[in-house]
């Protein structure tokens, strides 16, 4: 009968070493804290609600995607994106017309880290004094995540080692699905771009007669506005409604830029979205640098 394996010198010293670590109450105590299954985009940002973070902006595009399935289809002819937006959807699952309630039943766990890296105490114990006075504290550092969840007291050493403000919070993300990794999320007004590109696909869908101002104005339910510009034949002319026409003219044909703008970033946001990639769009940026550059 063969004699069990035994383990290898290297096996013990790692399972005594692991052994160290879970027993150390420093440790337990840093796991208590920071919880393995936390949301990123929750956790370490005020714990704010969940329809106030990207996640809830990813779901609004993937419902926006489902009212007009034609985008899908555009992206479809791709293997590659056809792949992807499969898996996306399947990841998504049944998304409803509420977020909260497809929060709590999908979003929830489907957002959820398996495990966040943490700051480990190697030795000594606590109350090993002796080795404290000696050597202080060895401890072993993940560099994946940000330096706001590593003890202020170890930013000297960080300095040689971390990302610091470089870091893509995300990159590291275990999460079945993760929000595109950036280094910085700046606002963005979410709720007028999807706003914006619904109308857009609306009077698409319907022979897209209306012009750019227009649409702006059905996105944003500005009546006022649309009253205020919108083209009009004066009853007479004078140096006033010379000017009304005028003034009105010039507002209708900035406007328009500014909603043919937004439809550009919200339909790169809305391809990369359902193709499993938000919120990049970092195509629609580069055009963005580009034009500035020229102008």
């Amino acid at each position: 009968m063969d004699k069990p394996m035994e383990k290898s010198e290297s096996g013990r010293i790692m399972e005594t070493m692991r052994e160290r670590i879970d027993g150390n109450p420093v440790n337990q105590e840093l796991k208590r804290q920071f919880p393995q299954d936390l949301h990123k985009e929750i956790w370490g940002h005020g714990n704010k609600s969940p329809d106030k973070t990207l996640y809830r902006w990813w779901w609004e595009f993937m419902r926006a995607s489902a009212d007009f399935p034609a985008v899908r289809d555009d992206l479809a002819s791709s293997p590659k994106s056809q792949t992807a937006i499969t898996k996306t959807e399947a990841h998504f699952g049944a998304l409803g017309r509420n977020f909260s309630e497809w929060w709590d039943k999908d979003g929830i766990d489907l957002f959820a880290e398996n495990g966040v890296p943490l700051v480990s105490v190697l030795m000594p114990m606590p109350d090993d004094e002796a080795f404290k006075k000696a050597n202080g504290v060895v401890v072993m550092i993940p560099l994946d995540i940000s330096r706001q969840l590593i003890l202020k007291q170890l930013n000297i050493i960080l300095k040689a080692y971390h990302k610091g403000g470089k870091l893509k919070r995300h990159a590291a993300s275990t999460s079945k699905i993760r929000i595109f990794p950036r280094q910085m999320y700046p606002d963005t007004d979410y709720a007028t771009l999807i706003a914006f590109w619904r109308a857009k696909q609306s009077d698409l869908k319907n022979g897209g007669e209306k012009a750019c101002w227009e649409i702006y104005c059905d996105a944003t339910n500005d009546k006022q506005l649309r009253e205020e510009i919108k083209p009009f034949v004066p009853t007479e002319r004078n140096e006033k409604t010379i000017a009304r026409i005028a003034l009105a003219a010039d507002v209708r044909l900035k406007l328009g830029k500014q909603a043919e703008t937004l439809y550009q970033q919200a339909d790169v946001l809305m391809k990369n979205a359902i193709r499993g990639e938000f919120p990049r769009d970092d195509g629609f940026q580069s055009k963005k640098r580009a034009t500035k550059k020229i102008a």
